[in-house]
């Protein structure tokens, strides 16, 4: 799953032609799947720091069990640990705040 495939969608689902507002539906599913371009972007980062990037030794059958192992529940709750994200770069403090709203 590529990400920017997904925010891509979210985009088309929320743009609008002249005064026309986009659907209610619309606006929740773009927000539903920009979320899961942020999760598998968590998920590939975890896999990459895990297993390493694209490279030709790192095991592929390793790196897709590190990237499905990232559970929704718990990235949220680590996300929303203040004491601990507070010492985070402020990029990732950024990206764990709004992947709490989201």
């Amino acid at each position: 799953m590529k990400p920017e495939h997904l925010i891509g969608t979210a985009r088309r689902l929320v743009e609008h032609s002249g005064t026309k507002r986009p659907r209610e539906a619309d606006l929740r599913r773009a927000v539903s799947t920009a979320y899961y371009a942020m999760f598998h972007c968590l998920c590939e980062s975890a896999a990459n720091l895990l297993i390493g990037g694209g490279t030709a030794s790192r095991s592929d059958a390793a790196w897709r069990q590190a990237y499905r192992a990232l559970n929704h529940g718990q990235a949220r709750k680590a996300c929303e640990q203040k004491e601990v994200i507070h010492s985070f770069p402020a990029a990732l403090r950024d990206f764990a705040d709004e992947f709490v709203q989201a």
